[in-house]
């Protein structure tokens, strides 16, 4: 197991496990959990890894964006988004294009960069309990790349806009 302060990662095997480890924050990506994300992601991509099951902690998959932590950096609000920016498109970058089958467990609120995360599995396991939310414009700011590019590979352009859960996997 790599030691990080903000994220666990642990391997078994040809399968790895990535948490989000920020539960009392709600998963929330700061500076820090964003950084070790992509160095998780990075590491993934190497070696005998041939599953990685990427989730969080707690009740959360992740809320977006670490908010307050923004708004206490020493750096400008523009230059903080940039930077966990870069960091996060790093990390679904690698994701998208690894050799490994990711598979995103969502065990509750996955919002805004959280939820541009949590599409960019190639199979995405949701709870009961999950719920799945843009909410840039809430916080004044836009969709990140992750979302507008990732996304619509996903879905055929004729099921855009059609529920997938359980029971109609079941019928098919």
């Amino acid at each position: 197991m790599t030691e990080y302060e903000a994220i666990v990662l642990e391997s078994s095997g040809p399968i790895a496990r990535i948490t989000l480890n920020r539960p009392d924050a709600a998963n929330a990506m700061n500076d820090t959990l964003l950084r070790e994300l992509a160095d998780a992601a990075k590491r993934c991509d190497r070696g005998a890894t041939r599953v990685v099951v990427l989730t969080g902690a707690g009740r959360f998959f992740s809320a977006g964006g670490d908010l307050r932590a923004m708004a206490s950096s020493s750096s400008t609000p523009g230059d903080y988004v940039k930077a966990i920016a870069d960091d996060l498109h790093r990390a679904i970058s690698t994701f998208a294009r690894m050799d490994a089958v990711l598979i995103t467990a969502v065990n509750g609120v996955a919002a805004g960069a959280g939820f541009s995360l949590a599409v960019t599995g190639d199979l995405v396991l949701a709870a009961e309990s999950a719920s799945f939310t843009m909410a840039y414009t809430t916080a004044g700011l836009s969709p990140t790349a992750a979302r507008r590019s990732i996304c619509p590979a996903h879905r055929r352009p004729q099921d855009a806009g059609a529920d997938v859960d359980q029971s109609s996997t079941v019928r098919h």
